[in-house]
């Protein structure tokens, strides 16, 4: 009896929401416009400079082939080199340099700076660090770190800067193994987000779960007798015949007025 009923009304569901499929679509269409519009007119452009280094087991410069162990070794220490290079003593002296070569009020448009008790500026650690992604490339011992800011100046700036402090911190805490830096940061050539269609698809995806949800709270909602087999279900009451009204109109609804 229990099941039979949930199939009913699981059925009756899915009649209503391609009943409401018209407002279902025009509410994921709105929705996915609005976020569209939220990102390419609102959100500021987002800039993406690059580095990697290539993580070695040893300071050994020797040109014998290196072997897959220490290959291996090498790939580990990517994990143990990121943790470092996110520690705040890292991420503070790049500040440092940061705030040496732009000073505290133009970087107040792209990081959080704040002024010591000494009345000294300081960006944020969380600020920076939150520009800066660490990996490792495709699953080797080379380390990427990519730097997103709203100023593409900004990106390469903390990139170089990044390439300079990085390896000497590498070296000096973990007295063992090093990194070579791979080329130079590069000047972005165009923005790297915000990324619109992300938006827009969770928009439109936002929009479809919200417009179905209304229509389905409001069919659950709706207390209106229809039909006899409604009385049946809802009160359990037996059915002897139905009276129809003949100068009723039938509605769009499926019931009289």
């Amino acid at each position: 009896m229990d099941e039979s009923t949930k199939e009913i009304d699981l059925a009756e569901l899915l009649g209503e929401l391609l009943k409401r499929i018209k407002f279902i679509i025009l509410i994921t269409v709105v929705f996915g416009a609005l976020a569209f519009a939220y990102a390419k007119f609102v959100l500021p452009l987002q800039y993406t400079s690059s580095i990697s280094m290539y993580v070695k087991n040893s300071d050994s410069k020797s040109t014998e082939q290196v072997a897959i162990g220490d290959i291996n070794a090498s790939k580990s220490l990517v994990s143990t080199y990121i943790v470092i290079l996110q520690n705040d003593a890292v991420i503070d002296k790049i500040g440092e340099m940061i705030l040496e070569e732009y000073g505290a009020d133009d970087l107040s448009d792209y990081l959080t700076v704040k002024y010591d008790d000494d009345d000294k500026p300081y960006i944020v650690t969380s600020s920076l660090r939150n520009c800066i992604s660490l990996s490792a490339e495709q699953d080797t011992e080379v380390l990427l770190i990519k730097v997103t800011t709203k100023s593409a100046a900004l990106s390469v700036s903390i990139c170089n800067a990044m390439e300079k402090v990085g390896p000497e911190e590498i070296k000096r805490i973990t007295q063992a193994g090093s990194v070579q830096v791979i080329g130079n940061a590069k000047y972005p050539t165009g923005p790297s987000g915000p990324n619109v269609r992300r938006y827009a698809l969770i928009g439109l995806i936002l929009g479809f779960i919200l417009s179905a949800a209304i229509v389905i709270i409001g069919k659950m909602l709706d207390t209106t007798i229809r039909t006899g087999d409604d009385i049946k279900t809802r009160f359990d009451y037996p059915i002897l015949g139905e009276i129809p009204d003949i100068e009723a109109k039938e509605t769009k609804g499926g019931y009289y007025k």
